[in-house]
């Protein structure tokens, strides 16, 4: 059986896990204009860091918790961006 399966978004497919329910937000975002400055765009929202930051302590409580204070205050920035690879590099 199949881990994932896709649903009809517009006219973009938009994979789902089967096992956990959770959409692939790369495929949503490209929904409407560049998915890339989409996802960018969502990531600096101070309500996403707040999301990234429960998401951390509930599924990764083994781990040293992240500082996510300085996410936040950076965000009040208009020039401010969030790359993955910024959150993988913080841990």
């Amino acid at each position: 059986m199949a881990s994932s399966r896709t649903i009809k978004v517009g006219e973009i497919d938009v994979r789902i896990h089967l096992d956990s329910g959770f959409i692939c937000i790369t495929d949503l975002a490209g929904v409407r204009g560049n998915a890339s400055d989409n996802i960018k765009n969502w990531m600096r929202n101070v309500g996403s860091i707040n999301f990234f930051e429960a998401w951390e302590n509930e599924h990764n409580k083994a781990d040293a918790p992240l500082n996510f204070d300085q996410f936040r205050i950076q965000s009040a920035d208009n020039a401010f961006t969030l790359p993955t690879a910024r959150l993988v590099e913080a841990g």
